[in-house]
């Protein structure tokens, strides 16, 4: 015999939605250290990744989400959501970048290049190449690419 769904009002979920606002994040933290093994079942599901990645590029779900949010709307939920995270986010990634720019720093400091000249066309025909083949390289060598 088939079964009616009956949905609680949508008063009721938005008020337990904002209820939980004060709860979740502390109990996100405890159940973050409880997890084991997620790097490791993260790349055991590359497969399935790749598999589902294709699916949402071959139906352009991106493309038709995109679609559907104005200009305004956009840039309304950028300062509404990404003004006041966007501080949080650079701290908490203060010593990643550091460290993972450090070698590129490096790479760059005393990097010898070539006289600029009057032209900046032609400064950028000989300076850029140089600057991008230093950052390639040690790119390569972080990420262990022989080629």
């Amino acid at each position: 015999m088939p079964r009616t769904i009956v949905m609680p009002p949508a008063d009721e979920i938005d008020k337990a939605y904002r209820e939980a606002i004060r709860i979740v994040p502390e109990r996100y933290k405890r159940r973050i250290q409880l997890v084991r093994g997620w790097k490791e079942r993260a790349i055991a599901g590359e497969k399935t990744y790749k598999e589902k990645m294709e699916k949402v590029l071959e139906e352009e779900r991106r493309k038709r989400a995109l679609e559907k949010v104005s200009e305004d709307e956009w840039k309304k939920a950028a300062v509404e959501k990404g003004a006041r995270i966007i501080g949080r986010h650079m701290e908490y990634g203060a010593d990643k970048r550091k460290k993972k720019y450090e070698p590129f720093r490096a790479v760059l400091d005393g990097l010898e290049i070539p006289d600029k000249g009057p032209d900046p066309v032609e400064n950028a025909r000989t300076i850029v190449p140089v600057v991008v083949e230093a950052l390639v390289r040690k790119k390569k060598e972080i990420l262990g690419i022989t080629s």
